[in-house]
């Protein structure tokens, strides 16, 4: 851009936007002071002399409160970005206040923990009243004798399993914005609501200053443009304002219902103590749910092994009871063949090279021993009827 556009930018407040925010923090980082400013008003009459850098300079303190246009066009340019930063901070802040505030599944879950823990202490210091939310997070550091993985949260969640507390186990669904609370700084939000507010009273002061010039250009276009901007933002910043001191007041109740001091504890070390108990709440609730899934698995896993072993047993059983009724069936058989047997050994028979011929003549006699013995039978009968 040239001198003379820049000027014109100034002027009209960048109503065409040719000014971009880095460039306005680049232009603010470099105005004159007023020394420079002076020595530059001392070499007027050889601007052409002038180094380029020095001439800009020059031209640039010759507009009307230059700084002051400059400061008020960057808070311009970044008003609605702040907004938009600061807005949801405030929101969930305010936000989680009233969750934490109204859950009656923490309450329950707390009042769950203080019983826990005075009948724990039984004779020594039972019968409390009540615990310090700085206490909530020792639970997990509670430790089964047994068995050093398990804590007093897993013991917790499987109390909260239970028909009667089955809503109650839905905790972190109350809860949602706690863990973006804990993000929040209070001190830092209200720093940057304090230089918004700052910012805009700034401008206004620098309006009323414009307005009362005796000699204004028709190029300049400040107390218009400005004048219509502070309107608008006005109207947002009070919305932020408001809220902001809403949140503040929410969580002071809040903190108070706890028994805490909201001006030494801040919010986002307040709530950051449930976002870590909500994080090791939900943690145990999954390694509970994968310790009970891990023995279904391993109890199915015996089912199956014990099966498949009385499967074996009785597979072994028959089989054994099968050969022994084998054996006992085929005496006579056996018997049969061994005087066969006999009976070709003796006769030499067993040597004979053929020894298919002997077995088919074994065959043979078997079958005609077994006709004849019917005949017989069939002739005793006959002899028998006559």
């Amino acid at each position: 851009m040239t001198n003379e556009e820049m000027t014109a930018a100034l002027l009209t407040c960048d109503q065409s936007e040719y000014l971009q925010k880095d460039m306005l923090e680049q232009l603010i980082k470099f105005i004159p002071t007023k020394e420079e400013a002076d020595l530059l008003n001392e070499h007027k009459d050889d601007l052409s002399r002038m180094a380029r850098a020095d001439r800009f300079l020059y031209e640039m303190s010759q507009i009307f409160h230059y700084e002051q246009r400059l400061h008020a066009l960057f808070y311009k340019k970044k008003f609605h970005e702040r907004i938009d930063e600061l807005q949801p901070k405030v929101q969930v802040l305010l936000a989680a206040s009233n969750e934490v505030a109204e859950s009656r599944k923490l309450r329950k879950v707390l009042e769950i923990i203080l019983a826990l823990g005075n009948y724990m202490n039984k004779g020594t210091r039972g019968n409390a009243y009540g615990f310090k939310l700085q206490s909530l997070n020792k639970i997990v550091d509670t430790k089964s004798s047994t068995n050093r993985s398990v804590t007093l949260m897993h013991f917790l969640l499987q109390m909260l399993e239970k028909k009667q507390y089955s809503d109650v186990i839905k905790l972190p669904d109350d809860l949602k914005n706690v863990e973006y609370a804990a993000r929040v700084n209070l001190t830092e939000l209200e720093k940057d609501v304090r230089l918004l507010r700052v910012g805009l009273r700034n401008l206004k002061k620098e309006i009323e200053v414009m307005e009362k010039r005796d000699v204004t250009s028709d190029d300049d276009c400040f107390v218009a443009v400005m004048s219509d901007f502070v309107t608008v933002a006005s109207l947002s910043f009070a919305d932020v304002d408001e809220m902001l001191t809403s949140a503040k007041n929410k969580y002071k109740q809040v903190a108070e219902s706890f028994g805490e001091d909201s001006n030494k504890l801040q919010p986002d070390s307040f709530f950051n103590l449930f976002s870590e108990f909500l994080d090791s709440f939900e943690s145990a609730r999954k390694e509970n749910v994968a310790a009970k899934q891990k023995k279904l698995e391993e109890e199915k896993r015996k089912k199956t092994e014990q099966q498949q072993l009385e499967k074996k047993r009785r597979s072994s059983k028959a089989r054994k009871k099968s050969t022994q009724d084998g054996a006992a069936g085929g005496g006579p058989d056996n018997r049969g063949e061994f005087d066969d047997l006999v009976s070709a050994l003796r006769s030499a028979e067993v040597f004979d090279k053929d020894v298919h011929k002997f077995q088919k003549r074994n065959r043979h006699r078997h079958r005609v021993t077994s006709s004849v013995s019917g005949d017989m039978d069939r002739e005793r009968k006959i002899t028998t009827n006559c």
